[in-house]
């Protein structure tokens, strides 16, 4: 896959503090890359950079290969970084053809944009009836237009409610599934989870990890032991070799597994010493726990 968006050593200071420092980082072709990180950690400043909102002090960045971002390419990108301004009195529809002249685009495409945010049967309805979350499908709407080949979202969940989460999540999976790059920045995490194949980790402007999803440093394989003698299994677990540390439970031991070693080299290893467990269960390391983990003070 070719990279969507690379970013080479961004800096950019507002006065004197330091919102993004030095970050480095590259989006492939079909990912769903999300940005992670604290309030304050430079998520929205890199968008604004990359979208030629704010100019860095130091780095580059480039689109689809090229030095500089084109008109050309800008119209491949369908962003939301501060939710666009919609009027209030007009309807859904009228709102999206004004957006559509700004950008340019047929306004048959309005119809295909409403009916993929859910919003198909309240074209006629003003703007001023939706409910957030409808707002924010609305806005959603906005940069679908046109169908561009990326889409940049800046927290495009803030404030809104579990259903539209959901309905917003749905969305986000179906244009990924068309093959569609997805750059978003989010501090729900527990969706990041759900959408995401890669994520980049930031605390004060500073990249501490970029991995997919599932690599994240410290994600390390725990598993939930049971048997007839915790004791004896805690005692040849921790003389095994292939485990770094072991934690007894109430009705069970907890085991963290060397880099490397399975679920099923314990369970033969085990079976070898003569202890049955009744329980062999991997811990699900969640990715709020890795972001945790690795944005926490030394």
């Amino acid at each position: 896959m070719g990279a969507i968006l690379e970013i080479k050593g961004i800096t950019k200071y507002f006065g004197r503090i330091c919102a993004v420092d030095d970050l480095s980082f590259s989006v492939n072709k079909g990912e769903v890359f999300g940005i992670l990180g604290p309030n304050g950690s430079g998520k929205t400043t890199t968008l604004a950079i990359v979208m030629g909102l704010v100019n860095p002090m130091k780095g580059t960045y480039s689109w689809f290969g090229g030095d500089i971002p084109s008109d050309i390419s800008r119209k491949k990108i369908g962003t939301l970084i501060e939710v666009p301004y919609f009027y209030p009195y007009l309807t859904l529809s009228d709102n999206l053809k004004i957006i559509s002249r700004i950008k340019d685009i047929p306004f048959d495409d309005i119809d295909r944009v409403l009916k993929t945010v859910n919003l198909y049967n309240r074209k006629q309805s003003k703007y001023r009836t939706l409910s957030l979350g409808m707002q924010q499908r609305m806005a959603i709407a906005s940069v679908l237009l046109g169908d561009p080949e990326v889409l940049v979202l800046d927290e495009p969940t803030n404030g809104v409610d579990p259903k539209g989460i959901a309905d917003i999540r749905d969305v986000i999976t179906g244009e990924s599934e068309k093959g569609k790059t997805i750059i978003m920045a989010s501090h729900i995490l527990a969706e990041v989870e759900k959408v995401c194949t890669n994520v980049a980790v930031l605390k004060e402007g500073k990249l501490l990890a970029e991995a997919p999803v599932s690599e994240l440093p410290g994600k390390e394989v725990k598993l939930l032991l049971s048997s007839e003698d915790n004791e004896r299994l805690q005692e040849e677990l921790s003389r095994s070799g292939i485990v770094k540390t072991t934690i007894p439970g109430d009705d069970h031991v907890l085991a963290t597994l060397n880099d490397g070693v399975t679920p099923l080299q314990v369970n033969r290893f085990l079976v070898q010493k003569g202890i049955v467990v009744s329980r062999l269960e991997e811990k699900k390391i969640t990715l709020e726990s890795q972001f945790l983990e690795l944005v926490k003070e030394s």
